[in-house]
């Protein structure tokens, strides 16, 4: 199996309480994601429907790359959102 990791992300100071995710400044963010994309960094990405926190599975070989992924997120940067970083493993992937 191969290692992913993930970035759990929830809201965080700067977080407008009651807008839903797509109500938040996060252009910022969707842009630093859709790079991430194109340069084969991420895997998938998105928010929990109840708008509570997101999910990314990032496409790289160790927890430091993930931290500095993170790190380098507007939204990180911003405190608009707080993330963690967390190995997982697809037991459905080869």
């Amino acid at each position: 199996m191969k290692p992913y990791f993930v970035l759990i992300y929830r809201p965080g100071p700067n977080w407008v309480q009651g807008k839903p995710v797509f109500g938040q400044a996060l252009g910022p963010h969707l842009a630093y994601m859709k790079g991430l994309n194109e340069g084969g960094l991420l895997k998938m990405a998105g928010p929990y429907p109840d708008d509570a926190s997101g999910l990314i599975v990032l496409n790289v070989t160790s927890a430091d790359q993930a931290h500095q992924i993170m790190q380098g997120d507007p939204a990180i940067a911003t405190q608009m959102m707080c993330g963690t970083v967390h190995p997982w493993l697809n037991v459905l992937e080869d």
